[in-house]
């Protein structure tokens, strides 16, 4: 299994942080770059500069948000793996099949194949 270093984590942290902060900073010059754009350009070219200014300031949150998304799919899959790692690896315990019969016997009561398929015989097929 694959453990990242402290290095690595702190770069990949740092430049998440950094993504979201440039995003931020973007969001909050919108009204004073689209107020000194109001006051310094005449209208047709003032229109064309916003509509720049806010199809980049879009594209930017959605990339962040498709990040963040993927972030936390790869995040959910790795625990996922590492519980069903945790849940295989051990050795299985015979524990679960291992009963006293009426006079005080250990009995072990592994299913075979063909009670296996006794059992799927006698289940009710009808939809």
């Amino acid at each position: 299994m694959y453990f990242e270093t402290e290095e690595e984590i702190r770069r990949r942290i740092t430049r998440r942080y950094r993504r979201w902060m440039w995003f931020f900073v973007q969001f909050f010059l919108t009204i004073p770059v689209g107020l000194f754009l109001a006051y310094a350009l005449p209208r047709p070219f003032n229109n064309f500069f916003l509509a720049i200014w806010f199809a980049s300031l879009f594209i930017h949150g959605l990339v962040l948000f498709i990040d963040t998304i993927k972030e936390w799919a790869i995040r959910r899959e790795i625990e996922r793996q590492q519980r069903l790692g945790a849940t295989f690896d051990r050795k299985p315990k015979r524990g679960g099949r291992l009963t006293l019969g009426e006079d005080g016997e250990l009995l072990d009561e592994l299913v075979g194949p063909e009670d296996f398929v006794r059992e799927q015989g006698s289940k009710d097929r009808s939809v």
